[in-house]
């Protein structure tokens, strides 16, 4: 039977990383709730707050012509349990500045402060 390598609990992600991985998720979210791939997503990750920038991406998770603003929400809520899951604290806010024209979208999360152990 196979000794699969032990990962020792220090072995934690970089910030470079999470935001790698934010940042994909994001833009997946993106283009399945939005019908277009984003161009580029950018993210950032400083101090308690996660900030993704996504360029080129036409559509944004809007509601429809019904005025159903589900769409929105529901990218909301999957956004977020993302930035959760990716980046181990919970969530506290989020603010979304919708594209307006050439500029992009912008999707800030900030987080619970980080718990410190003694």
């Amino acid at each position: 039977m196979p000794d699969p390598s032990p990962q020792s609990a220090d072995t934690a992600p970089t910030r470079s990383q999470i935001c790698d991985e934010v940042g994909r998720a994001v833009g997946s979210l993106w283009q399945r709730r939005s019908g277009v791939r984003p161009a580029s997503v950018s993210t950032e990750y400083v101090d308690d707050v996660v900030r993704c920038t996504i360029e080129g991406g036409d559509g944004s998770p809007e509601g429809d012509e019904a005025g159903n603003s589900l769409l929105p929400r529901a990218y909301e809520l999957e956004a977020r349990a993302a930035v959760v899951r990716l980046t181990g604290r919970d969530v506290k806010g989020y603010i979304d500045k919708a594209a307006k024209g050439d500029s992009a979208a912008t999707n800030a999360f900030i987080l619970e402060r980080a718990r410190i152990k003694y």
